[in-house]
């Protein structure tokens, strides 16, 4: 799912398509994995990369200094790009946007399924082989919980969403409740 900013798919369309073209997808994939895991998992490294104070140019030469001769070209520029505009925060949501990109390339589709709480493995399964006989496609499924929901299923899936929550169809049951109440009065009145 795409669960990550839009400034994120901003920057990963760009080095995805690259890679892409350069038959490269898994090395750069990889080396984006190793740079989000060594730039922003460390709090000092992140500060140092986020900080007003620190001046831009110092940042870009950490960089190239970090990955000349150890990571690609284009894995480099991308992150004196993030560096250069102070936007290293955003690599763990860039390799989310990269891998869903490189997935919707293969024809994978991305379904998120929100409960009102976790549901079994016989559930997940269930509804799992469910969406994917409907999809006829691999299937990726991402869950959230919402306890707001009370019961039931909200399922996204190609910016179409199916609301078959307790909650909506109590909000459903009341608007219909009160439009008859409305309709009357206006009949009445």
């Amino acid at each position: 799912m795409k669960d990550f900013s839009a400034t994120a798919e901003i920057y990963a369309k760009p080095f995805f398509e690259i890679a892409k073209e350069k038959g490269k997808i898994q090395q750069l994939f990889s080396e984006l994995e190793v740079c989000a895991e060594s730039f922003t998992k460390q709090k000092e490294v992140l500060s140092f990369f986020e900080s007003p104070f620190v001046q831009t140019s110092e940042k870009i030469k950490a960089v190239e200094n970090a990955l000349t001769g150890k990571a690609d070209n284009f894995t480099t520029g991308l992150m004196v790009s993030l560096a250069r505009r102070a936007r290293i925060s955003l690599l763990p949501d860039i390799l989310k946007a990269f891998e869903v990109l490189e997935a919707e390339s293969r024809g994978v589709e991305f379904v998120k399924v929100t409960l009102a709480s976790e549901p079994s493995e016989e559930t997940r399964e269930h509804i799992e082989k469910r969406l994917r006989e409907v999809t006829g496609k691999e299937t990726r499924f991402e869950y959230h919980f919402n306890p707001d929901l009370i019961g039931g299923v909200v399922i996204e899936h190609n910016g179409k969403v199916v609301d078959n929550s307790v909650r909506s169809n109590l909000n459903n049951a009341v608007n219909k409740i009160t439009g008859r109440i409305r309709s009357r009065r206006l009949k009445s009145g």
